[in-house]
């Protein structure tokens, strides 16, 4: 560990590397420094540098950094690059380094919550600590007992978009190796829409952002779509912001604390808002006023765009009800002048279309997240991308796409097929040339690998014959939308929990509990997305009993082989051994350890093997591996380089489908038609009825506390050291004039139902969100006891609760009395850090209906409402009369 305070070249108090500048510009310059590589004190700081290198692990934005120790031994991170960090990459040892994390969450009176050993359930109902070699064998047992009882795909795995690239690779040969067709991620919830859409606009999911994001810089209007950056991406916000040329547009129906800043910043920029689930109309009428004008890129067209897709969206785009006169008037916010939207969308279209003088087109970056990811799906996030190919701003320098995902690692699983739909690199299950390669080059049997798709997360809940689940890094007690469904599965299932904390309700749920590495602790590979990839390298010790992701899947993994030496065992399961072993034995040294460089290399060498779309190859051809990685701290490495499809303008068909050279034009979607009819009968759905709403959920509460929320993370547990336990009251945002018309007080506790379950909240008035829109914060609390799958993309089955139906209704003296029991009660049950307003009212309404037998364990345990007791509530009868039946 290098000293800030070292007699030789050191780095200084506020970051400096004297007569180098700020340590990121220090390790950047050292490549092309032939006076500092020939210095060995600044030879050497660099080495220490690199060895201490890391990558925030907190966002898609993927901020890289390193550690230094101060003179007083603390231990300090300071930013590799130019983006610096937020409050999240800054304290990453606060949260994720063991002894420092027990330390600050002591200090907030907050119990430790890191997994610290293997744990089973045992015949008493209750876990209990064992062995490793114990933990593996009883997740084994599991795995195979339940795909003997109810069938070769029963079991499945659900993991977060955290995971390192080594963990998504050695979960996905689960699929492949046991003929697991079921695969569920976090992203699927997220970004997977967004990946979709560029499959239909491009042929594959990969995205063409410039390195480090650079077209934020370099663009002349940054649209934020459906993303609050202020507050969810402070450091690529933070980026927006140094770009003063460029004019700042913010679409969202809620007055966010983005929009709220850019508003207050510059009198040219925008903020854009229309119904929730409008994105698709009104990108149609935008187009529009681009056609109408001529403002479209004619020549780019004729080369890059396939023909027939071009002249069907023309079509669409010509009829009366998208002129921006007529879209305005059908997604107008009700409190909204339609004309003034109208004008709006036309001055939008100039920003983005009209050239200037000299003939050169402006030059748009959009960066787009949930907002429309979670509300029109793949036909709304592809309505944007429409927009670059018609303007001629694809692979243009300083113009581009960027999605950005809420957790580090989405787009590898994007990028990687883990999922139900697809194979490894996003290879087809139903193509026997596909298959018949993954076979060739990974040395399996043919019939091993799924010859169909699985089932899709949407439906997970629901699928009776799934009945073990191997659980990775997610907190799967709230991730879920339908969470009711999902808890009742989970009641029905065998839950193998391979996790670093102990998040609220897991205990009532694990049947094999495996202690994981930390984002500190760890080392392997994230993508961000701008398609780098960038190495984690472990920073901080792990407690005795953590692994690694990738070391627990190819352990559990190997417990199976064993007991597939079994010939019964082996027979019932149609499952070799030898190839069990083999797969997964080849990542292991001596000791028994698995190399996530090695690990990593063979994804490299497999990705190149099949030639798919997504070589991970540098720009020059090299495959990329640890070592490359570690040399590139502070930038990473692009997979193929920069100014991807740069080359468009002269060749044309360059996009290439699932195999790398298999290039085709681009195209131009056009939504089907009965996905435009469905939008306008959503806007119309709940008129007539004001307690009839959609909610709008995102990360804290508009215009207040915005500092606060920038430092917590989606379920709060990471950043639990940091913001503590969550304020016991759960407020909901309201629009003052729909309170009024409902009759509702500021403070007031109300309860609010959709068709999947309801919640108690309490009512801020808040001017910022529309009145059709409440907006609550989806941290704290699960909110995913309303989100439901009624909704869902028709590519990819992503949920979109963005428009998740509710209704608010006043609460008689009884209904608040339940309700506080019910909070008190999940106090108590939940520490330390409840999710204390929100409501698991069955057992108190059906006693009986509160537990589940445990087949394995042999006991009773705590389980989450059935779907009847949920939907009564929906449906409108009250909690005072469920207490009288």
């Amino acid at each position: 560990m290098m000293s800030l305070a070292s007699k030789t070249l050191s780095v200084e108090g506020k970051g400096q590397v004297p007569g180098h500048g700020p340590v990121h510009a220090f390790v950047r310059g050292f490549a092309e420094n032939l006076e500092a590589q020939a210095d060995p004190a600044a030879f050497e700081l660099h080495r220490r540098l690199l060895d201490k290198a890391s990558v925030c692990s907190f966002c898609g934005v993927g901020c890289p950094f390193t550690v230094v120790e101060t003179p007083g031994g603390r231990e300090r991170i300071l930013p590799l690059s130019p983006l610096g960090l937020c409050v999240k990459g800054e304290t990453s040892l606060h949260t994720g380094s063991d002894t420092e994390r027990v330390r600050r969450l002591a200090r907030r009176g907050v119990a430790d919550d890191r997994i610290r050993s293997p744990m089973i359930r045992d015949h008493d109902g209750e876990m209990k600590a064992v062995s490793w070699g114990q933990a593996l064998e009883r997740a084994a047992w599991l795995f195979l007992h339940t795909r003997e009882w109810v069938g070769p795909q029963t079991a499945a795995i659900y993991g977060n978009g955290q995971k390192t690239l080594e963990a998504i690779w050695m979960a996905s040969l689960y699929k492949l190796v046991f003929g697991l067709p079921t695969i569920g991620a976090n992203s699927e919830h997220c970004l997977a829409s967004a990946g979709s859409a560029h499959e239909q606009n491009f042929g594959n999911e990969a995205s063409f952002t410039w390195r480090e994001l650079e077209e934020i810089e370099h663009c002349d209007v940054v649209i934020m779509h459906g993303a609050n950056p202020l507050v969810t991406f402070p450091q690529a916000y933070e980026k927006i912001l140094t770009n003063r040329d460029a004019v700042k547009v913010v679409i969202d129906p809620v007055r966010s604390d983005t929009a709220i800043d850019v508003l207050a910043r510059d009198p040219r920029n925008l903020h854009i808002r229309f119904e929730r689930g409008g994105d698709i109309l009104f990108n149609l009428s935008f187009a529009r006023a681009i056609l109408d004008e001529g403002w479209e890129d004619a020549d780019y067209l004729a080369r890059a765009v396939e023909l027939d897709s071009l002249q069907a969206f023309r079509a669409l785009c010509a009829e009366d009800r998208f002129g921006p006169a007529a879209g305005a008037e059908r997604i107008a916010l009700e409190e909204d002048d339609p004309e003034a939207l109208a004008e709006t969308i036309r001055r939008y279209a100039a920003l983005i279309a009209k050239p200037g003088a000299d003939g050169d087109r402006p030059r748009p970056a959009f960066v787009s997240s949930m907002g429309i990811n979670q509300s029109t799906g793949t036909f709304g996030f592809s309505s944007n991308l429409n927009l670059l190919p018609l303007t001629g701003n694809v692979g243009r320098r300083g113009a581009g796409s960027m999605r950005i995902a809420g957790q580090s690692n989405a787009t590898s699983e994007l990028a990687m097929g883990f999922n139900s739909r697809r194979l490894l690199f996003n290879l087809d299950p139903t193509n026997p040339e596909h298959r018949a390669d993954l076979a060739r080059v990974l040395d399996l049997p043919p019939d091993n690998i799924p010859n169909g798709k699985g089932t899709p997360v949407a439906n997970m809940a629901d699928d009776d014959n799934l009945y073990c689940f191997i659980f990775v890094g997610t907190q799967m007690t709230r991730n879920m939308p339908r969470l009711g469904h999902w808890q009742r599965r989970m009641g029905r299932a065998f839950n193998i929990v391979i996790d670093s904390f102990l998040a609220d309700g897991v205990l009532d749920y694990a049947d094999v509990l495996l202690p994981s590495y930390t984002y500190t602790e760890r080392t392997g590979v994230i993508q961000r997305g701008d398609r780098s990839l960038q190495l984690q390298q472990r920073i901080s010790e792990p407690p005795p009993l953590a692994w690694s992701d990738e070391q627990i899947l190819a352990r559990l993994a190997l417990a199976i082989a064993r007991r597939l030496r079994d010939p019964a065992t082996a027979a019932l399961n149609g499952l070799d051994p030898d190839v069990v072993e083999r797969t997964f034995g080849r990542y292991l040294d001596s000791h028994g350890q698995v190399d996530s460089a090695r690990v990593f290399d063979h994804l490299v060498d497999t990705s190149l093997a099949l030639d798919t779309y997504n070589r991970f190859e540098s720009e020059s051809g090299a495959p990329i591996s640890h070592a490359m990685l570690k040399r590139q701290a502070g930038r990473g490495v692009q997979w193929q380089g920069n100014g991807r499809y740069a080359q468009a303008r002269e060749r044309g068909a360059i996009f290439p489908r699932v195999r790398h050279g298999n290039d085709h034009q681009a195209r131009l979607v056009r939504p089907p038609e009965d996905l435009l009819a469905r939008l306008e009968q959503g806007r119309l759905r709940n008129r007539g009825d004001d307690r009839l709403m959609n909610l709008v959920t995102g990360r804290g509460r508009p215009g207040r506390r915005g500092k606060y929320y920038r430092g917590r993370y989606n379920s709060g547990i990471k950043t639990l050291p940091l913001t503590g336990v969550e304020e016991a009251t759960y407020w909901l945002e309201i629009n003052p004039v729909q309170a009024e018309r409902l009759g509702l007080a500021e403070g007031e506790r109300v309860r609010i139902a959709s068709l999947h379950g309801m919640v108690f909240v309490q009512l801020s008035f808040n001017a910022h969100v529309p009145r059709a829109y409440p907006f609550l914060d989806f941290v704290p609390g699960q909110i995913n006891r309303l989100t439901d799958y009624l909704d869902q993309d028709s590519f990819t089955n992503q949920s979109m609760i963005k428009r998740t139906p509710i209704r608010i209704e006043r609460m008689s003296a009884a209904a608040l009395i339940v309700s506080w029991i019910c909070r008190v009660d999940e106090r108590a049950r939940s520490p330390p850090n409840p999710a204390p307003a929100l409501v698991d009212c069955a057992a108190l309404v059906h006693p009986t209906a509160g537990y589940r037998y445990r087949v394995a364990a042999g006991a009773y345990a705590p389980a989450a409402p059935t779907d009847p007791d949920v939907r009564d509530y929906a449906s409108g009868s009250s909690v005072e009369q469920s207490l009288r039946d």
